[in-house]
Formats: C-alpha cells, structure tokens, sequence
C-alpha cells in the first residue's frame, strides 16, 4: 500500500518468515493488509497460529487467536492490557517501545 511504499517499510520475505513458530498482527483488520512480500503473500502463515490484536470493528478475525476490542481507542491499549494482564510493568521499556504502546 501507500503507506508502506512512503515510510519504506521493510517487508517480509520468505527467508524471514520461514523459521517462525507463529505470528502476532497488531492493528491489522485484514490478511491481506500483513506486511509480506509478494512471494509469500498467499501462504506466509503456512499453518502456523496466528495471533490477531485490533481495535477496528472491519476487522475480517483472520487468526487462529482473535483479540478484536473495537471499543478500545488503539490497538496500543490492548497490547498495554496485555503486558498488565501478564503482570509486567512498563518499567525498563526503551523509548521505542514506548513510543509503540503509546500508538506514537
């Protein structure tokens, strides 16, 4: 999309998707919208689970594990939610990270 190919997003390619054990997509409403290349964009998951976390109400539940929320205001909110509900804090968290639980 626009945005990708403005903010020169890196995108995954089957070298890096291949040893991964499953996936988590954040604030994603749609598979097709996952960043991967067009090599692998009809069969990245390859049977892995998929961890879905969104807050749009469009959102197509496209994971093995569906966290749609849309009346959270982010999808930042529910990724915070989460490390709380793991008993983590935001202590020690780098600036980016931050930045990311904030939506910035």
């Amino acid at each position: 999309g626009f945005l990708v190919d403005w903010a020169q997003v890196p995108v995954a390619g089957p070298e890096a998707l291949a040893g991964a054990d499953g996936f988590v997509v954040v604030d994603t409403a749609q598979v097709q919208r996952c960043n991967v290349g067009p090599d692998t964009a009809n069969d990245w998951i390859g049977g892995r689970t998929v961890v879905n976390i969104d807050h749009h109400q469009t959102n197509t539940r496209f994971g093995q594990v569906n966290w749609v929320a849309p009346e959270a205001t982010s999808s930042a909110e529910l990724v915070y939610h989460a490390i709380r509900a793991g008993g983590r804090t935001l202590d020690g968290v780098s600036e980016m990270g931050f930045e990311f639980i904030q939506g910035g």
